[in-house]
């Protein structure tokens, strides 16, 4: 049975919010390895790290895009009433609603940094 998020978080809502942190993380991981590059590149050494902070971005955009995915693919099963799998209206305002507080949790967060660099 659906109850509101005051009573109790439901498993699919805790699961998508663990999902959409995991991927702000990630985009932050890779923004830290993307800023990370050396421009001295002459260097066999410094071209080989970059070499592998550019494979490392790789890597963490293609781990971002699957949690984005398997996130949209959760909606797109919840709320499709004729042809979804699991039509459930509820639940799609849940993720809809576990969207939302992550956006604003970046909004919040960009705002934050934005006023420490103008400081």
């Amino acid at each position: 049975m659906y109850v509101k998020s005051d009573v109790r978080k439901g498993l699919l809502g805790r699961m998508l919010t663990e999902l959409l942190d995991t991927r702000v993380m990630v985009k932050q991981a890779m923004k830290r390895a993307h800023d990370n590059k050396v421009s001295k590149a002459e260097y066999p050494f410094i071209k080989w790290l970059n070499s592998c902070l550019q494979t490392l971005t790789k890597i963490l955009d293609a781990r971002q895009l699957g949690l984005k995915y398997i996130a949209n693919v959760t909606y797109g099963y919840t709320s499709a009433t004729f042809s979804g799998r699991m039509p459930a209206v509820e639940i799609a305002d849940s993720i809809v609603q576990s969207g939302r507080e992550t956006l604003e949790k970046v909004r919040s967060n960009s705002r934050s940094l934005d006023a420490r660099s103008q400081d």
